[in-house]
């Protein structure tokens, strides 16, 4: 995988200096040295003046975009990555690799609730056969519900492994209850579910009788995204 300083290099070489370059686009020189060298993220503005500037190919771009996204995966989900693109290359015809699902929503409180995005965004993870093409992610933020979880972290939620309640006892999963989504865990008694705070610290939902049919699991945790800063 060709990374982002070798692309953007092949078009600087020869017809710009970096010095040029940086008063051209009021940055510093060393700027453009470290994205060369692929040792800083360039910013979404420089890589569109850049882009303007040489006239970057379509192909390029899309190459340039899908690194850095592969970028930002945690370290340990990079190597699984290559893994399987090794794989794939060898097996599999070209297509493999890397997924992309929508982040849906942020978990702001401790309360669990959700807020749904009406921006649409999209996460990328290494290709896998563990979840359904409907899965989605939520988006922590804040540290209230420590330490299950930490500010930041991406939860991959797949609706199709919901099941029955008594099915997700004492799983991590996003439940409609009196029209509002919760992240919550699941606890089940015969005739009584109980919606526990993830952090522990703040009353659960207790419901029981007929209203214990009106809860619905939209997604269940089945990965968690903790990305390096």
């Amino acid at each position: 995988m060709l990374n982002t300083g070798e692309i953007l290099e092949k078009y600087l070489k020869g017809r710009m200096s970096m010095t040029d370059l940086a008063g051209l686009l009021g940055i510093t020189p060393q700027y453009i040295s470290s994205v060369l060298n692929n040792t800083k993220r360039p910013s979404k503005n420089f890589l569109e003046k850049f882009y303007m500037i040489f006239d970057v190919m379509e192909e390029d771009k899309e190459t340039i975009e899908n690194y850095e996204e592969f970028r930002r995966l945690p370290e340990n989900f990079q190597k699984e990555y290559l893994k399987l693109k090794e794989k794939n290359s060898k097996n599999t015809p070209k297509g493999s690799g890397i997924l992309k699902f929508p982040l849906k929503a942020i978990v702001e409180s401790g309360l669990g609730l959700l807020n749904e995005l009406e921006k649409e965004e999209y996460i990328s993870i290494p290709e896998t056969d563990s979840v359904s093409e409907n899965s989605f992610f939520i988006k922590i933020h804040g540290n209230e519900l420590e330490p299950e979880f930490i500010n930041k972290d991406m939860l991959l939620m797949d609706p199709e492994s919901c099941g029955e309640l008594y099915l997700m006892n004492n799983k991590i999963c996003v439940l409609k209850h009196n029209n509002e989504l919760f992240l919550r865990r699941v606890e089940y008694f015969k005739e009584v579910v109980i919606l526990r705070c993830i952090n522990n610290k703040l009353n659960p939902i207790v419901i029981t009788g007929e209203n214990i049919e009106k809860i619905q699991c939209t997604g269940r945790v089945r990965q968690i995204i903790r990305y390096l800063e």
